[in-house]
């Protein structure tokens, strides 16, 4: 009774702090059978697990069938001793474990009255032959000797299937980048808000990465279809620690471009260090030997970088080229205990803060760059209690935070953006102003896990788990002028450069855009909260010791609210006179005026039951080969962003034509100039109808995924193996054009013919690109008003099928190898990038808003990448030399033209057509492909012994070997055309301005020089 007490109280206050993460994922398990030398299985045997990894030690005690089992070990290097009164004392050295991996070691017993130890040496298990998922293990071997830049994404990048598009940012199996899961010690990082990670990890305090790319179990919910999983160091019984220092600068680099290439070509010098310094140190220890362990990671880091920024003339000020600085600091600590001999538990503390300029690029001025910092932290408790013999619970609380802040440069805080749609150059205020943000996250989860031998036929390992969690997040911008204005070829009349003329067009003289954001920060104008909570149940089965049925049921709930807010009046004399003057009448209200915007509960969500089913053949017998299938539904998680981005007060703009009538080339309040609207989502902001942007007859978006494979080991500590998946996306949410007044979607053709007009055109060749026939639409003048609205999109579509073929043969006898070849292709008319807001992943976006966006759309996505072929090692050579090396290759990635198309005057009339509103097209399915990528980096390290004091490591790392270098010019003709007519070339076209243009070079080899004590 006592102790059912103690458990209703601790579960009773997981749950009151209101916090949740991930369950018991960071260990793993020993099993196995201990028979005589007959095969007779043995009762009653003691098997102790050991570890410079494992607080204490954990041990089993054989049952009737003389199977033991030892849960819930970290990753780690094991001595396993087999005791049994009469028989020899079996010991088994060097078994390696790793992260949530079952290794299976099966032990033969003999009569020995003397009980003598006997020493067995054979290598450890590579196949996993219980669990279905596909998983790949970072091991610190890997973690400690590869070239890995010391990124997350690099870390994954080396995951078969897996595209690092750099910045923290991977595509895993024809997911996206925000539908990644990861968490650090059990706690999830992935933000609320834009799905993106919340901080980072220091790279020397990881003990082992665990990247799962199929066949999640159902412990893991709201996901894409791929996890990876960091387990932190913990200490030890014996003091040890390191000292590290990471250096490089200009002197060190290299590119293939010569200078006179550089100035030749009129860009600027390719993105490379001037100096970086990485300063890290760690230490751990026993606080008390095998009861209470510590471990703590302290970093700095400083670096200045050459940006690509393209100097330049506008308007008679010369812009030269400007540098990045950054800094990050950030500390981790962590206490590890065993409490009892059946209680285990840990806390872990992150801090993180970096800073530097943002919002850098080609084409914008350093006035137009921000400084920005972000500061973040990480905190977790976890307990883990083992019941009985047969029975454990993990309990779980975390909370991640973290706040970020953008200033505008000074000298620019009152001055208005400006934007050259020719050239692309932007200056003077930062064009989104000044902004802040943050996110956080509470989480708490609780998973019971009970292992019940020959019940239904076999061996189940039953879990059961409920996880809550509650966070959300915010972005606000402010400027204190919210005007914007538009330049063609350095010509303020945006129009009449358009044009070509000097005097007034039909769209007026030139173009302004206006913010509606508030004047000064701090007032978080867009917030989105979600709860979520997620249970499931999951059986292990194991049949006959060689068929393992691995069934899974996982429900999760997510919902989403804004609370209320109030936005004060904006813009300006200006935005609040064109606010009056053409919306004030039409609308009932001025959107630069104040708008209040009472709370919303359950804004969206959804619920989900998604089923895993795996199945795992032990073809042999012997542990050795497995084949696996499975199959898997994922539901994506819901980013705050997503509805945020329906937000009455979200940041936006609206964009006017401008008639300059009194010709002082300065925009005026109405009366003295004239403004019509060209874009304005001004119904987003009605009280009356904001509401009706979010559609309820939404379904949760989810993957399907079906995994075929077979591993093997081939030869001792090698393993290799084949697999093929198949993976396909529905329901994505996403906003559209949408009639509120009808409730009728009409963004694309087929819903509305009565509102959108086709219109076959010829494009003219540009380049070696001939002309194209295509048929878009432009839109009826019966159409209502655009208004968009959030719902999921039918018409969406992806698939995705890869073959890979995988080898791995870990650290032993001085040397490690592994890699793999994946032949894949993606299809569909969905993006897996992010950029933009949200995009085609969730939210709002350009992407399914009108029939335009599917004119020839469907085809290879962005990110279809046929072939990727990887491969790494480590050879340890004479002299303490260790020589390491990563490749990477990986097909050129589709592209294909685009233009934008202006209607024609006459055709319009005859076609009851509007005239003023242009839309850009893909003029062809996008099959042309750009250059392939090919990199290869490289280590050389020398050890040096200190006896007792540690060791001395001297290491050069060299990144970019090959020196793979890109040259980025114009291949897209893009620009716009407006014909004269249909069916013909006759027109004005104009190509983007950098068509046929160098804009940027890329590729620099990088030589870094470090050197590490350890003790």
């Amino acid at each position: 009774m006592k102790k059912n007490r103690i458990l209703f109280a601790i579960i009773l206050s997981i749950f009151l702090v209101s916090t949740l993460s991930a369950q018991q994922l960071q260990t793993g398990s020993i099993k196995g059978t201990v028979t005589d030398d007959e095969g007779t299985a043995l009762p009653g045997v003691t098997v102790t697990v050991r570890s410079s990894s494992l607080i204490g030690f954990v041990s089993s005690i054989t049952n009737q069938r003389g199977s033991y089992r030892c849960p819930t070990l970290p990753p780690g290097t094991y001595t396993l001793l087999a005791e049994l009164e009469g028989f020899s004392t079996i010991k088994r050295e060097n078994v390696l474990l790793r992260v949530a991996m079952v290794v299976k070691i099966d032990i033969e017993m003999s009569l020995s009255p003397i009980g003598e130890e006997i020493t067995v040496v054979a290598p450890s298990p590579t196949v996993d032959v219980v669990s279905s998922k596909l998983s790949s293990s970072v091991t610190k071997d890997v973690l400690a000797r590869l070239p890995l830049g010391r990124e997350i994404d690099a870390i994954a990048s080396i995951t078969p299937g897996v595209i690092a598009a750099g910045g923290e940012r991977w595509i895993v199996h024809g997911g996206t980048e925000l539908n990644n899961s990861m968490e650090v010690d059990g706690v999830d990082i992935i933000d609320p808000w834009l799905q993106r990670p919340h901080t980072e990890i220091n790279y020397d305090s990881m003990e082992e990465v665990e990247i799962i790319a199929g066949a999640l179990p159902a412990q893991i919910g709201f996901t894409g279809g791929s996890f990876v999983n960091i387990v932190t160091k913990s200490g030890g019984n014996n003091f040890s620690g390191n000292l590290h220092a990471i250096y490089t600068r200009e002197s060190l680099t290299s590119t293939k471009f010569t200078e006179y290439d550089i100035e030749a070509m009129g860009v600027a010098p390719p993105v490379a260090p001037i100096f970086s310094f990485d300063a890290i140190g760690s230490l751990g220890g026993p606080i008390l030997k095998d009861k209470l362990w510590f471990f703590a990671n302290a970093t700095s880091n400083r670096g200045e970088w050459h940006t690509n920024f393209i100097p330049a003339t506008i308007l008679g000020t010369f812009y030269d080229t400007y540098q990045n600085k950054t800094f990050e600091w950030s500390g981790l600590f962590k206490l590890t205990a065993q409490i009892s001999k059946s209680v285990r538990a840990f806390a872990l503390f992150n801090y993180r803060k970096a800073g530097g300029p943002i919002r850098m690029g080609a084409l914008v001025t350093w006035d137009s760059v921000t400084p920005w910092d972000d500061t973040s932290t990480t905190t977790t408790a976890n307990i883990n209690w083992l019941l009985s013999d047969n029975t454990f619970l993990d309990i779980r609380a975390s909370r991640v935070y973290n706040i970020g802040d953008q200033r505008l440069r000074e000298g620019t805080e009152d001055s208005p953006a400006y934007w050259d749609a020719y050239t692309g150059y932007v200056w003077g205020r930062q064009w989104r102003g000044q902004e802040d943000w943050g996110a956080s996250q509470n989480q708490a989860s609780i998973l019971l896990t009970h292992f019940q031998d020959n019940f239904l036929g076999g061996d189940h390992e039953f879990k059961a788990g409920i996880n809550y969690s509650a966070g959300g997040g915010f972005w606000n911008t402010s400027m204190a002028d919210p005007l914007a204005l538009w330049y063609w070829d350095e010509n303020p009349y945006y129009w009449r450069g358009f044009y070509g003329t000097d005097t007034t067009t039909f769209y007026g003289d030139g173009g302004i855009s206006m913010n509606i954001s508030p004047p000064t920060k701090g007032n978080h104008m867009s917030v989105g909260n979600r709860t979520t909570i997620g249970a499931f149940i999951q059986d292990s089965w194991t049949i006959k010791k060689r068929l393992t049925l691995n069934i899974g049921l996982r429900y999760d709930d997510t919902t989403g609210w804004w609370p209320a807010r109030t936005k004060p009046a904006v813009g300006g004399d200006l935005g609040k006179a064109i606010g009056e003057y053409l919306f004030t009448p039409v609308y009932g209200f001025n959107p630069f005026g104040e708008i209040v915007v009472d709370e919303w509960k359950d804004i969206l969500g959804w619920k989900k039951l998604s089923p895993r089913i795996g199945i795992v053949y032990d073809l042999f017998g012997n542990g050795k080969t497995a084949l696996k299938a499975s199959y898997s539904m994922y539901a994506e998680p819901l980013a705050t962003q997503a509805f945020e981005g329906m937000h009455p007060l979200r940041t936006q703009s609206f964009d006017f034509y401008w008639w300059d009538l009194n010709n002082n080339v300065e925009p005026d309040p109405p009366g003295v100039d004239d403004y019509q609207i060209s874009w304005a989502a001004v119904r987003q902001m009605d009280p009356d109808y904001y509401k009706k942007g979010i559609v309820d007859k939404y379904k949760a978006p989810l993957y399907n995924e079906f995994i075929a494979a077979i591993n093997s080991e081939v030869a001792p500590d090698l393993n290799v193996g084949i697999k093929y998946l198949y993976k396909n996306r529905k329901n994505v949410l996403n906003d559209a054009l949408y009639d509120p007044d009808t409730e009728r979607w009409w963004n694309t053709y087929e819903l509305a013919p009565e509102w959108w007009v086709p219109f076959t055109t010829i494009i003219p060749e540009a380049g070696l690109i001939p002309e194209q026939e295509v048929t878009m639409y432009f839109l009826s003048n019966d159409a209502p008003e655009w208004f968009f609205a959030l719902g999921s999109r039918p018409e969406a579509k992806l698939n995705y099928h890869t073959v890979e073929l995988t080898f791995d043969k870990r650290m032993s006898h001085g040397w490690q190898l592994g890699g793999s070849v994946a032949f894949s292709r993606t299809r569909g008319n969905i993006s897996e990038s992010s950029w933009g807001w949200m995009s085609e992943n969730q939210g709002t976006g350009w992407t399914f808003d009108n029939p335009n966006y599917f004119v020839n759309k469907d085809g290879p996505t962005e990110w279809d990448v046929p072939l990727i072929v990887k491969l790494y090692g480590t050879a340890k050579l004479p002299l303490n030399i260790i020589a390491s090396f990563n490749f990477i290759h990986m097909s050129g990635r589709p592209w294909g033209r685009t233009v934008t198309m202006y209607p024609p005057w006459d055709w319009t009339v005859a076609n009851n057509a509007d005239y003023y509103t242009s839309f850009w097209i893909n003029t062809e399915v996008f099959e042309r492909r750009y250059q392939a990528w090919d990199n290869v980096d490289i280590r050389v390290e020398k050890l040096f012994s200190l006896g007792n004091f540690g060791t001395i490591e001297l290491y050069m790392d060299i990144f970019n070997l090959l020196g793979q270098s890109t040259v980025y010019h114009g291949e897209d003709p893009a620009g716009w055309f407006q014909p004269v007519d249909e069916n013909t070339t006759e027109g004005t076209y104009v190509t983007d301005y950098w068509f046929q243009r160098l804009n940027g070079i890329a590729g620099v080899t990088t030589v870094k020089f470090a050197v590490r004590l350890s003790f």
